[in-house]
């Protein structure tokens, strides 16, 4: 990585940053998300102005930088027992991974991750969970010539995509400050990509991503409201939703729902309950499912859902929004129970 690269990367995260409050923009944060940001989680403490502390971004993926969306960001004295588990997970879901996904398994040194080694190859959970994903995205990417990641932490998935089809071009709707660490991630890990923030598009009233000459576009989630309306084939969620408020949660379904191409997809992974309800998603009548699974719940013992939808121009008989309506929670402490009991199972 060139001393002028690193600059220039510099230079668009707080340039982007800094553009949010003058533009303006409504906070989109959710108390999560709130408290994530200003006071953090089991005593480590907020993430401060990380934006402008140079010295912290060379080992970000495990210091406060990624506390809390990077499930390779552990502490040391737990190390030894969550390096245990990703061998368990490893071991568990390599048989569902075909040799030609196995080389996406080996994670970015970008950050200095603690990664493990196993069979000559370093991996985290992350790298597993996104490797795991890609091969179910895999078949749908190849009509996909933009995708929309919504809250898609520091990046691990998109850049997987990119690695695997590499003329895709990604827009990352996130947090402003998730943005910032997007940016250096993706600029560092990929340097041969083009990564283009919000200030180089915050004079455009309708954005295309079709039109635009970058890899990744790299934007605020408020800015869902100016993409243009089948500028897009599919749009992921995985394990952000159900950190927000249903308000924000049918703004993005809103979103996506007007302006994912037809024919496109709609990938989701997140628990059937936390802030908001899988099930209480709401999505219309034009979706068919096309895959869904629960998640491993070696990977996460809260029980999530896996969920492949395609958009369609006409109602669709029992598709998603009859589909998600018959997941848990089935209401009352004892359904709860039985849910998780179901799930565990499964």
């Amino acid at each position: 990585m060139t001393a002028a690269r690193q600059t220039e990367l510099f230079e668009l995260m707080r340039e982007s940053y800094a553009l949010v409050d003058e533009l303006g923009l409504p906070n989109i944060k959710s108390d999560y998300w709130h408290s994530i940001l200003s006071v953090g989680r089991q005593g480590e403490g907020g993430k401060g102005d990380f934006i402008e502390r140079d010295e912290l971004w060379l080992d970000f993926r495990n210091n406060v930088i990624t506390k809390g969306l990077d499930n390779a960001n552990v502490p040391d004295e737990v190390l030894p027992r969550i390096h245990e588990k990703w061998k368990r997970i490893y071991e568990t879901l390599a048989a569902s991974i075909p040799d030609r996904f196995r080389r996406y398994l080996q994670e970015s040194p970008i950050g200095n991750p603690r990664a493990l080694e196993i069979d000559g190859v370093a991996i985290t959970q992350s790298s597993i969970e996104y490797t795991y994903m890609l091969t179910h995205l895999d078949r749908y990417l190849a009509e996909a010539q933009v995708v929309v990641d919504i809250g898609g932490g520091y990046g691990g998935l998109a850049r997987l995509i990119k690695l695997a089809h590499p003329e895709t071009r990604l827009v990352l709707l996130d947090l402003p400050e998730i943005n910032t660490i997007q940016t250096y991630f993706l600029g560092n890990a990929l340097p041969d990509t083009t990564v283009l923030g919000l200030r180089d598009v915050s004079h455009q009233n309708v954005i295309d991503p079709r039109e635009i000459d970058a890899d990744f576009l790299v934007l605020p989630g408020q800015l869902i409201d100016r993409l243009r309306p089948g500028s897009f084939q599919m749009a992921i969620n995985t394990r952000s939703m159900m950190e927000m408020d249903l308000e924000t949660v049918s703004h993005y379904v809103g979103h996506i729902q007007d302006k994912l191409a037809i024919g496109g997809v709609f990938f989701c992974v997140n628990r059937y309950e936390k802030k908001t309800r899988l099930k209480e998603y709401p999505f219309d009548e034009r979706w068919y499912v096309s895959y869904s699974e629960p998640w491993p719940n070696l990977i996460d013992a809260n029980p999530h859902h896996e969920l492949v939808a395609v958009r369609t121009d006409f109602p669709v008989v029992n598709g998603l929004k009859e589909h998600v309506a018959g997941f848990p929670p089935f209401g009352g402490a004892i359904g709860r129970v039985r849910a998780k009991l179901r799930a565990a199972l499964s």
